[in-house]
């Protein structure tokens, strides 16, 4: 009974710090990494696949203007030009020496990849599913969810223990 106490108080605390962060959230700056997860979530929430389209760059931005907060993405403008490029034949190949490969690759098809593990963006969807509906910045979906898997890790040992 006493460790039944103990695991709802720590759940309690837990769920009063998520309330918190939330509370004082502002904009999470997307850095390094950042940009390729937050690209590869939004492809896998609108056309249910992991290849980069001009139309997640074009959305992500989008995303970010209707929050209200700026995006500084560069990688996205590197990438809109690689695109490009690859749609009208260019020869590029990814390889060094070439353009930068900003972390995502083109196939022969021009079809471009990350090089990113996709499970954590995918864990990220329903979360940028909800940031698309409240207009909040996409960022903070990686809030939302890097909180509720603290949150679950948190339960399953005081659970098992």
């Amino acid at each position: 009974m006493r460790l039944f106490s103990f695991t709802r108080i720590i759940l309690a605390l837990s769920l009063l710090l998520l309330a918190q962060n939330f509370a004082n959230h502002r904009a999470v700056h997307i850095a390094g990494d950042g940009h390729e997860y937050v690209l590869m979530s939004h492809a896998m929430l609108t056309h249910g696949s992991l290849d980069l389209r001009m139309s997640d760059i074009d959305g992500v931005q989008a995303d970010f203007r209707a929050s209200g907060k700026a995006l500084d993405l560069p990688l996205a403008d590197a990438l809109r030009v690689q695109i490009r490029k690859k749609e009208r034949g260019s020869t590029y190949d990814g390889t060094p020496g070439g353009e930068p490969r900003l972390g995502f690759f083109p196939t022969n098809e021009g079809v471009y990849y990350s090089y990113h593990f996709w499970f954590y963006s995918l864990l990220n969807v329903p979360a940028l599913a909800a940031t698309k509906l409240l207009d909040l910045a996409p960022s903070t979906s990686f809030v939302i969810t890097s909180s509720l898997i603290v949150l679950a890790t948190i339960a399953v040992i005081l659970l098992l223990n």
